[in-house]
This record gives C-alpha cells, structure tokens and sequence, in this order.
C-alpha cells in the first residue's frame, strides 16, 4: 500500500515543518474561536450595544430602546404574565421585535465573519499556487490552508445540528 501511495504522491515527513504547523494549528484555532465571537461583537458594537468577549462568547446588553422596553414590563408585569391588556402592549411588541431582528443580526454577524476569513484563507492560497507548485507547501502556505478552513464551520454546524435533532428523535 505505501509503495502505491507514494508512486503518486511523495510523502516526506519534516519534523520542523510538522512542529510548527502542530503549533500553527493550535493558534489559528484560538485566533478561530476569538473572531468568532468577534463576528458577533462587530455587529453588536454597530447596533449600538456594549459587549464583553469571553473565550468562547460574548455578552451583548444594554442595546438601543431596551430601557423604554425594561421599563414597560416593570409597570406591567403582572398584566403581561397573565396575558391581559395593558396600555403598552402594541408598543412593547414593536420593541420586542426589534429586539429579536437586532439579535438576529448579531447571530449573523459570525457566519458572515467566519466565511469571510475562509474566502481570505482561500485566495491567498489561489495566489500562491504558482509558488506551491514550484517548491512545495511552506508554513505561510500552511497558515493559508487554515485560514480557509475556516469554512468548515460553516458547513460543520448545520450537520452537526442536523445529526443531533435526529438523535434527539
């Protein structure tokens, strides 16, 4: 089998190479997962919310019109719990939808970033075929390479999600 495999592709294994990509690997990863959540905050910034990043999410709060919103559920609580009509009740609606579109927007904001990052990663690698083909794959190539799988994720998510509703039954 190995004398097969390497008739038609050369492999050679260098251990420097690998190391640094092993590394390289690991820091595109958390580089990933950052503006990931970056994505979202650009977005939200925009919308005009504060944020805070975590290692893997972010808080938004204190968005636009969420105040006039806070304050209609405060003078209206029980009749909103219950199911009565309050005086409100049309404008609490028109914030609340506003409020799930803005939240929309910043889930969004991610899908858009990480493909972004992806189509990047891929460009790069479409400019440097040229050099590839001439002296090989070399670390900045490889960093290329991990920059466009950034578009796994796009694609990983909606299976994944679609693997555990099926699980799930």
């Amino acid at each position: 089998m190995k004398k097969v495999l390497t008739k038609y592709i050369p492999i050679v294994f260098k251990p420097k190479l690998a190391i640094w990509i092993f590394f390289g690997f690991i820091l595109f990863t958390i580089i990933g997962i950052l503006s990931h959540e970056m994505g979202h905050i650009a977005v939200a910034r925009i919308l005009g919310y504060k944020t805070t990043l975590h290692y893997g999410s972010m808080n938004y709060y204190d968005g636009p019109n969420q105040e006039e919103f806070d304050q209609i559920w405060y003078a209206c609580e029980d009749e909103i719990k219950t199911g009565q009509s309050y005086p409100k009740k049309a404008r609490r609606q028109e914030l609340l939808l506003e409020i799930q579109y803005r939240s929309w927007l910043i889930r969004a904001g991610e899908p858009l970033q990480t493909m972004i990052t992806g189509t990047i990663g891929l460009l790069l690698l479409y400019k440097q075929r040229e050099n590839i083909e001439m002296r090989g794959m070399q670390f900045i190539d490889w960093m290329f390479v991990f920059l466009s799988l950034f578009w796994l994720r796009e694609l990983a998510n909606p299976m994944l999600a679609a693997i555990m509703d099926i699980a799930r039954g």
